[in-house]
């Protein structure tokens, strides 16, 4: 299942911070770009939501809320990052023992063992969000996994990006 504590040998203890991801059903209060990471400024857009449409939140981190939604063209679920005054809340979705648990995400160097496609979320099922390249570094985030996937960012001409790979990404 979903945890908070990594598999990494390269990640220590020391980083690892017990929790739990907040799968909750939500609707957007408003239309809104979805991005590759928590800032408008700093990642790419990957796409948009509209108001009314059903998301799954999945964490926070920040003001920013990580949702899942459908890609009405495709009916393929994508994950990315709302701001979270888009977000139907009725003030209750994150209880306040889970309310932080990713606004503090702290991202490690690593060094991919071999590339291939970076995808949208924790399994092959999700689009094609970018790629990698063996030899490239890039930055795990602590403390997120979910059944062999490890979630990164990344960089790119168009800016920094956030993604799911596999695991073996980091073996060979």
């Amino acid at each position: 299942g979903r945890r908070f504590c990594p598999d990494s040998e390269n990640i220590t203890d020391d980083n690892c911070r017990e929790g739990e991801i907040i799968m909750a059903s939500s609707t957007m209060a408003y239309s809104a770009d979805v991005y590759y990471g928590p800032s408008s400024a700093t990642y790419p857009t990957m796409g948009s939501v509209t108001k009314g449409e059903a998301v799954t939140v999945q964490w926070k981190e920040g003001s920013w809320y990580y949702i899942q939604y459908t890609v009405s063209s495709t009916g393929q679920y994508k994950c990315g990052y709302v701001n979270e005054y888009a977000v139907n809340t009725n003030g209750n979705l994150f209880p306040d023992h889970t309310s932080t648990i990713a606004s503090n995400l702290s991202l490690g160097p690593s060094t991919l063992k071999c590339g291939g496609k970076v995808f949208l979320g924790s399994n092959f099922s999700y689009p094609q969000g970018g790629a990698v390249d063996t030899g490239e570094r890039v930055y795990i985030a602590y403390g997120i996994s979910n059944n062999g996937w490890k979630f990164i960012q990344y960089n790119t001409s168009s800016g920094k990006k956030r993604g799911w790979v596999p695991n073996y990404y980091f073996t060979g």
